[in-house]
């Protein structure tokens, strides 16, 4: 889910951007003004995202995640990837909630960015 979401965001595709999402998900990301917390709240904030002239994504190794049934929580460590013009890569974690719907799909029901400060 991770690689296909990183995918639609190099791509700027929105439709298949709100395809990875619950419609009550929940996105969480480190910059202010970047939470969404339903379908028209993502759609907005990924138009948003998709004007901008750099694209965003992230790198990783070692994922964690637990599954029971149809519910996948994960972690991981990664590095921001920003490319375009004054792109940059930076510390990053990631976790978030996903959950297989009725027809079988994986679906982000939270997704949750931040950098870690140094101090």
């Amino acid at each position: 889910m991770l690689r296909s979401y990183v995918a639609v965001l190099r791509g700027r595709d929105l439709d298949g951007a709100l395809a990875l999402f619950a419609e009550d998900a929940t996105l969480i990301g480190s910059e202010p003004g970047v939470s969404a917390h339903s379908v028209d709240q993502l759609r907005a904030l990924h138009t948003r995202m998709f004007a901008e002239p750099v694209t965003y994504g992230w790198e990783w190794e070692r994922p964690v995640a637990t599954r029971h049934g149809d519910v996948v929580w994960f972690a991981v460590e990664a590095t921001w990837v920003i490319e375009g013009p004054g792109g940059d890569e930076l510390p990053y974690r990631l976790s978030g909630v996903l959950y297989r719907d009725p027809a079988k799909r994986w679906l982000f029901e939270l997704f949750n960015g931040s950098r870690p400060i140094s101090r």
